[in-house]
């Protein structure tokens, strides 16, 4: 039996199920302590196609964390993960991926905030430009 060769007529690349994406793969991660940072920023004329990410804090009862994206306003466009605080000697991780990307739109931000001073917010999300 010969193999048979598909292809696709619209240039989509097809990896089992899903199509596979023509852009640069970006991986970043930032950090907070006491402040609101904006650890990555959608280059101009381009979409951030949002894959996945994780959210993480050191214990603390009364501190709060959370991973959010402002537009260019700016102004809160999409909160994607908060952690509330808590006693313990476990760190608590949130991760969580898309089945289909979120599509970030041209010179918005991602900003990780920790509201208390020695707590520790950490982040990374990873996704493609194109």
């Amino acid at each position: 039996m010969a193999l048979m060769k598909f292809r696709e007529p619209n240039q989509v690349k097809w990896r089992g199920v899903k199509p596979a994406h023509n852009g640069t793969q970006v991986l970043v991660a930032g950090d907070a302590n006491n402040v609101e940072n904006i650890f990555y920023t959608v280059p101009a004329g381009k979409i951030y196609y949002l894959h996945g990410f994780s959210l993480q804090c050191t214990p603390n009862i009364t501190a709060g964390s959370y991973l959010a994206v402002y537009n260019t306003t700016p102004a809160l466009w999409l909160r994607l993960a908060y952690l509330d605080g808590f006693l313990g000697t476990q760190v608590p991780i949130f991760s969580s991926s898309f089945s289909y990307p979120l599509e970030i739109p041209s010179l918005y931000t991602f900003r990780i905030k920790s509201n208390v001073a020695g707590f520790w917010a950490r982040t990374t999300i990873f996704g493609w430009l194109e």
